[in-house]
């Protein structure tokens, strides 16, 4: 497997992870006794969209032999990421009281996933920038 694979693998992988983290790792707060959902469930389901992209944007990496497109892929991923850490943190966040499950379990985890989805993201445009200026 060669060096850009191996990252989209990973940017894909990650993508899977922040996907599985509210639902499935470590789930938000479950239902009002309404009926109604929580802040953490709307949380939830954006971080899923974002999920999606993540690891469409993985995928694209892996199989496209274009070394400025992939680029900029990866220059992508930095905003894509950030906003994932943003709408867990202000955007959206978690319930009003500290000790609610998506305050303990849920939120850290997206922080993170998201983190490191960045910092892959700025090290691939670190590690690869030198085959983009070739050109």
């Amino acid at each position: 497997m060669n060096r850009k694979a191996l990252f989209g693998v990973a940017f894909a992988v990650l993508g899977v992870l922040l996907f599985l983290a509210p639902g499935v790792l470590a789930p938000v707060c479950g239902m009002k006794p309404d009926g109604g959902f929580m802040k953490c469930h709307w949380m939830d389901q954006a971080e899923k969209g974002i999920a999606v992209v993540m690891i469409l944007m993985g995928l694209l990496i892996l199989f496209v032999k274009n070394k400025a497109f992939t680029y900029g892929i990866a220059a992508a991923n930095v905003p894509v990421g950030c906003y994932a850490y943003l709408i867990a943190w202000k955007l959206i966040g978690g319930c009003k009281m500290p000790d609610m499950a998506c305050n303990l379990y849920t939120r850290p985890m997206v922080y993170l996933f998201s983190g490191i989805y960045v910092l892959v993201s700025l090290f691939y445009l670190f590690y690869f920038r030198k085959d983009l200026a070739e050109r």
